[in-house]
C-alpha cells in the first residue's frame, strides 16, 4: 500500500517522529482515517 503525504504531512510526520513515535503514529492513523472516510462519503 502506498501512502501519498503532502509536504505538510510530511513535516508533521517528520517531526513528532523522531521525538515521539508513538503520537506521530496515532497522528499519522488518525489523517489517513480521516480521509478515508471523506473518500466514503464522497463516493457515496
Amino acid at each position: 500500500m502506498i501512502i501519498a503525504l503532502t509536504p505538510e504531512q510530511y513535516a508533521t510526520f517528520c517531526h513528532f517522529g523522531p521525538a515521539n513515535s508513538s503520537k506521530g503514529a496515532v497522528w499519522l492513523l488518525a489523517e489517513l482515517t480521516l480521509q478515508f472516510l471523506s473518500m466514503l462519503i464522497t463516493l457515496c
